[in-house]
């Protein structure tokens, strides 16, 4: 009895509105939905089988609760710390009807983040460790190893020399380089995280096209976001532009909303969408001359589902790519780092003796 009690309080501390799901348990449980929706199951019957896990229960439970209370699910799973990947694909389930699908197909592409995630976790390991060991390297050398050699050379000064103080200068301020650069990029981070949530997509949509590494994994993200749910709503049977009103209204992708919204503005003003899109500063050139051609060949939605598939593989393969990266230019970077600490305790070392 106090077992089960003690698992009880345990789920409801992991689960609760104050803490947001891990992205492991939102992969785990979209993925139990989807099969048993694709299994025959109502949702109400598939989340009642859910209940009975001791770890997922209480959000199943959760769930069941506010759909009694009229709420439609992909604002529950929003309100319960979900990914807006998910909740975007449940929020065009709506208009599609294809509830199972969305979830398949919203937990496919958060498994593959994850995996990713994972991945990236794993090679930043050493390099960090790294990190911080030059954080001491240097700390050493601007308090305690740069001051004795000072006061040594000072206590030597009798050649007049101008070469090994400018020798410190050089090194102190490489040292103070080294920690201004960590600083700022600790506040940009810092204020990023803090002020992200808060700040326009016109804003987002600036910054994200300046930032050359971003710009590109973004306009990909956006590109197959696009693609597939607006693919996915034409199959349905909605045309074009209430396709775009359905986009528009949705709240998870602000990007997309954006640009929907762009787009609708276009048709009531008579301009070609192919037009309007290849103004977006992130999307990809490709998405503005299938809407050009598609069009015309009446072969829209079909190609556009082709073209989401074909962005996911680049995607994955451009994310993949950098991380193989990161290891060797964070280890040229360190070699460097440690060679000029080196040179810094050896030149001044040499100049010394070259006084005695």
């Amino acid at each position: 009895m106090l077992l089960v009690l003690s698992m009880n309080i345990r789920s409801q501390k992991l689960f609760s509105k104050d803490r947001k799901i891990t992205l492991a348990d939102q992969i785990l449980l979209t993925k139990r939905l989807s099969a048993l929706l694709q299994n025959g199951y109502t949702l109400n019957k598939a989340l009642q089988l859910i209940s009975l896990d001791p770890k997922q229960g209480i959000v199943a439970k959760d769930i069941q609760k506010y759909l009694i209370q009229g709420k439609h699910i992909d604002q529950i799973f929003q309100e319960l710390g979900f990914s807006p990947i998910i909740c975007s694909y449940l929020y065009f389930s709506r208009s599609t009807g294809q509830l199972g699908d969305s979830l398949e197909n919203g937990y496919s592409l958060l498994h593959q983040l994850k995996q990713f995630q994972d991945q990236l976790k794993k090679v930043m390991q050493y390099p960090l460790l790294v990190f911080m060991f030059l954080i001491l390297l240097m700390s050493g050398l601007k308090f305690f190893l740069l001051p004795s050699l000072k006061d040594l050379y000072k206590g030597l000064h009798g050649s007049g020399t101008t070469i090994i103080p400018q020798l410190f200068t050089s090194i102190e301020f490489f040292i103070h380089l080294f920690f201004l650069t960590c600083i700022f990029v600790l506040i940009i981070t810092i204020t990023w995280i803090a002020l992200k949530s808060r700040l326009s997509t016109p804003l987002k949509i600036k910054i994200y096209s300046i930032t050359p590494f971003f710009k590109r994994i973004k306009s990909l993200e956006t590109s197959f976001l696009f693609s597939f749910h607006f693919s996915s709503l034409l199959q349905s049977g909605l045309s074009i532009k209430h396709a775009l009103q359905v986009i528009s209204e949705q709240k998870h992708l602000p990007i997309m909303k954006r640009y929907s919204i762009q787009l609708m503005k276009s048709i009531y003003a008579g301009q070609p969408l192919h037009t309007a899109i290849e103004s977006f500063p992130l999307a990809e050139e490709e998405l503005g001359f299938i809407f050009e051609r598609s069009i015309q060949d009446g072969t829209l939605e079909k190609d556009l589902h082709n073209y989401a598939h074909l962005l996911v593989e680049t995607f994955l393969e451009k994310v993949s790519k950098t991380i193989t990266y990161i290891q060797p230019i964070f280890f040229i970077l360190f070699g460097f780092i440690i060679l000029f600490i080196y040179m810094s305790i050896l030149m001044p070392m040499f100049g010394l003796i070259d006084q005695i």
